[in-house]
């Protein structure tokens, strides 16, 4: 009878194991939209347009010359001279659209940045993208926002882009490369916490709206931060903090972002100053990795562009677009500056040259006398965080720091691809899994609207600012239970692993060396 109980468990548990790997594997093609992509096209012209053209026309480009250079370079093309003139572009140093008139009566403005043979380079690469899109979204791209890439983002992009002119064969080479850190971040998954964690993982990632293929994939290095990103978790769960501080250096240097998930390791760090009078070893090593990382990327960016001012450049151009609202931008700003009354659908101007210029506006505006209950908000979940990762394992800690993203940046949507980050916590927590999923499910839903007087697909503003709420509230529910109960200590008192079968328990709950056989004596000396 007991032989065949534990026959019975053991098949279970091979049952649920094959369907958990099948359903991970099944995700990973899910994302992919099962090899139809783009329906059908692979590359994302009008994403790979901006920063492929963006990074290796840096030196001449900069961050505000992208579109009125296009303009004029059309405007040379005499089949495109009417069109252009009719063409409106978002004027890259106030993020208004406007027309282009006064680029067409002042092309030197643009020409002067180019050397003949650039200019000549610069046209056969933008006769390629032109191949890429139809005559209407091609002149629709010149509304979007530029080049943003960092300066460190840039050593990649320009080095790359410059190696060959644009052609259907370099342009598909560049553009595979995300598919493959997305596969190298599978397999550092893998090693660091086994496949079942990647099957959740997988299902968490494939499954969120906001971050699907449709935003950033087949495009030109969109999913480089995501992997280092990925990497740092993994390298601090494997006990390598240097190499991880170098990883979360390059991921931040790369999108800016993920410079939160220093938040939690900076108040883990420091709770064990306070408590113990003295620094933690490995996150010292974690932090000197980091600085490491700066120290060797930040001037290599700078060369790279050959501007002293590249930096300040990027500076000015992120601080204007953190003063554009954008329709799927995600986070709590997004959420406290939300007004009913305010929606795009009732406040965009067909009329107007820029017809979302009132709303952005309106937004920001709502945005500036919500403040203090946006701030208030951010300290209280920096408290909750800190609680939570007092004595947390560290890479436990930097994993739930991404929690802190959505609290402390307004992100658009395709980043929350981040979520990938926090689904590595399922180790600590059954629940953990289950909560992520139903985030996931309930933007899928919302992004359906199968219920009469809910937002519709195209209301942008409303779906982003709906699931933005739900992510929020799943954020705080996740820390709060690392809080109450103290899931993220070292092993021993961490939580059973997801998807573990009878005895075969996953390397974080296995005891440290020796620690078991010290409480196998300590519980015989209470016999004695």
């Amino acid at each position: 009878m007991v032989d065949s109980l534990v026959r019975f468990v053991r098949v279970r548990g091979k049952v649920r194991s094959a369907i958990l790997a099948v359903l991970g594997l099944v995700a990973f093609l899910t994302y992919f939209n099962f090899g139809s992509f783009h329906f059908p096209n692979f590359i994302h012209g009008w994403d790979t347009f901006h920063y492929y053209i963006g990074s290796k026309y840096s030196r001449e480009l900069s961050y505000d010359r992208l579109y009125e250079c296009v303009a004029v370079a059309d405007s040379e093309l005499p089949e495109l001279r009417r069109r252009v003139e009719l063409r409106k572009l978002t004027n890259l140093r106030t993020n208004i659209l406007e027309t282009t008139a006064d680029i067409l009566a002042h092309p030197e403005r643009c020409r002067q940045h180019f050397t003949p043979e650039r200019w000549k380079s610069f046209h056969h690469d933008l006769a390629y993208f032109r191949t890429l899109e139809t005559a209407r979204r091609w002149d629709d791209a010149q509304t979007d926002h530029g080049y943003n890439g960092t300066p460190v983002w840039n050593i990649a992009g320009w080095m790359l882009s410059n190696l060959a002119p644009a052609s259907k064969t370099q342009i598909y080479i560049l553009n595979s490369l995300d598919s493959a850190y997305l596969a190298a971040g599978c397999l550092m998954i893998w090693w660091a916490f086994g496949w079942r964690v990647l099957a959740v993982a997988l299902l968490v990632f494939a499954t969120n709206f906001p971050s699907r293929f449709y935003w950033t994939g087949g495009a030109f290095l969109r999913w480089d931060w995501l992997f280092w990103m990925i990497a740092s978790v993994c390298l601090l769960k494997k006990e390598r903090p240097i190499g991880a501080g170098l990883a979360l250096a390059y991921s931040t240097l790369l999108r800016i972002f993920p410079i939160f998930l220093f938040v939690a390791p900076v108040l883990a760090a420091a709770y064990h100053l306070f408590r113990h009078r003295k620094l933690h070893p490995t996150y010292m090593r974690f932090f000197a990795g980091a600085a490491l990382g700066a120290v060797l990327l930040v001037p290599t960016g700078m060369a790279v562009v050959g501007r002293a001012s590249t930096y300040q450049d990027f500076v000015r151009n992120t601080m204007k677009h953190s003063g554009t609202a954008l329709t799927n931008n995600m986070g709590l700003r997004t959420v406290v500056a939300y007004r009913p009354s305010e929606v795009g659908g009732k406040m965009r101007s067909e009329g107007q040259t820029d017809p979302w210029a009132k709303w952005k506006q309106a937004r920001l505006d709502s945005f500036r006398r919500a403040q203090p209950v946006y701030f208030a908000v951010v300290a209280a979940f920096l408290v909750l965080l800190g609680l939570a990762v007092r004595q947390a394992e560290p890479w436990a800690a930097l994993a739930l720091s991404a929690t802190f993203i959505p609290f402390g940046v307004e992100l658009t949507c395709y980043y929350y691809s981040f979520l990938i980050v926090v689904a590595l916590l399922c180790v600590k927590s059954e629940q953990l899994a289950p909560r992520l999923l139903l985030l996931t499910a309930f933007t899928q839903f919302v992004a359906w609207a199968p219920i009469k007087g809910m937002p519709s697909p195209t209301s942008l503003d409303e779906l982003y600012t709906l699931m933005s709420v739900a992510t929020l509230i799943v954020f705080v529910a996740i820390a709060w239970e690392f809080f109450s109960q103290q899931r993220l200590a070292p092993a021993g008192a961490s939580a059973r692993p997801y998807g573990s079968d009878g005895p075969e328990a996953d390397a974080t709950t296995r005891e440290e060396p020796g620690q078991g056989a010290r409480s196998r004596a300590h519980r015989r000396r209470r016999r004695r």
